[in-house]
């Protein structure tokens, strides 16, 4: 926090951690920060007092927090209860972030049909080019492979580093890799429909 002639300046820095870990744009973040003159706990009290009413935005912004476990301790089922809310309510970065709930198996059980759905529900109200590949990638193998309506076990390990839930994008990276070829997760998402069949029949064998 800079003081000039004692007013409140807010760094980029300060802007940037909280869009880190909420996901919020970065005026909605500075709006806050500015309101609670800086101080990331008030924040967050902030965003609870919005979630309790009823805010869509803020229930994403906290859940989200609960996600990272940044500013608070870290809660994958409040995360997931809080951003499927707003999500509910047509909040569109809210209903992007269920999807990857569903996809990751995070405070949920993993199911890449509905994770699409959200997907598909987001970018009618958002504007992400990567999303929209790789949802259209993920629908597109969705509709030929049963295997991706399965539910799937929720991740229990998350954010610990060791999670054994696989989920489509793993599936993919697994035949890729057997195939000789090494992308990651960006770049997944502008693979081909045929490079992800390939991909996909190997792991299949």
């Amino acid at each position: 926090i800079i003081r000039e002639d004692d007013l409140m300046v807010i760094t980029a820095a300060m802007v940037k951690e909280l869009r880190e870990t909420t996901g919020a744009g970065m005026m909605d973040c500075k709006k806050a920060l500015t309101a609670v003159d800086g101080d990331m706990d008030k924040a967050i009290d902030l965003y609870q007092k919005g979630a309790d009413a009823g805010s869509p935005a803020c229930q994403h912004n906290l859940g989200c927090e609960y996600m990272s476990g940044m500013n608070v301790r870290k809660d994958a089922h409040k995360a997931f209860e809080l951003i499927k809310t707003a999500a509910e309510q047509g909040y569109g970065l809210a209903m992007r972030d269920l999807g990857r709930c569903y996809q990751f198996a995070t405070g949920t059980p993993g199911n890449m049909k509905t994770a699409i759905e959200w997907y598909e529900k987001a970018l009618e109200v958002i504007d992400d080019p990567e999303l929209e590949r790789k949802t259209a990638l993920f629908k597109t193998l969705a509709d030929s492979d049963p295997k991706f309506s399965e539910d799937y076990p929720e991740d229990e390990d998350y954010g610990d580093g060791d999670s054994e839930v696989e989920d489509a994008t793993e599936v993919i990276r697994e035949g890729l890799m057997e195939l000789g070829k090494d992308f990651d997760d960006d770049s997944i998402g502008n693979l081909s429909v045929d490079e992800a069949y390939e991909a996909l029949a190997v792991t299949q064998n």
